[in-house]
């Protein structure tokens, strides 16, 4: 999915799109008027983003001796989001490349 805020005409919208397509082809999105409120809350989220994300940076910072592993993840059939968790499991396992 590609969601988020545009310029339509001049005026902000929401827009949201399930058919993403990585080609260079144009998709289709469900287009609609934002309010003012609603893109200053957008805009302070942002902001909040950007403070907390230049906080984290220095903790982000691959180490020299981080682990290389190969992550597996699968789905299964039920819905995709739901209030009790993930619609997935993750497995780790060591990477050939994994000197430990």
């Amino acid at each position: 999915m590609r969601a988020g805020l545009a310029d339509v005409n001049g005026k902000p919208h929401y827009f949201q799109g399930y058919d993403y397509n990585h080609a260079d082809e144009a998709d289709e999105y469900s287009v609609w008027p934002a309010s003012d409120a609603a893109v200053e809350l957008e805009r302070e989220q942002w902001a909040r983003y950007d403070e907390l994300d230049l906080l984290l940076k220095q903790y982000r910072q691959v180490p020299d001796d981080a682990r290389r592993l190969v992550g597996e993840v699968r789905f299964d059939a039920g819905a995709r989001h739901r209030a009790e968790g993930v619609d997935y499991w993750f497995r780790w396992r060591p990477s050939r490349r994994d000197r430990r």
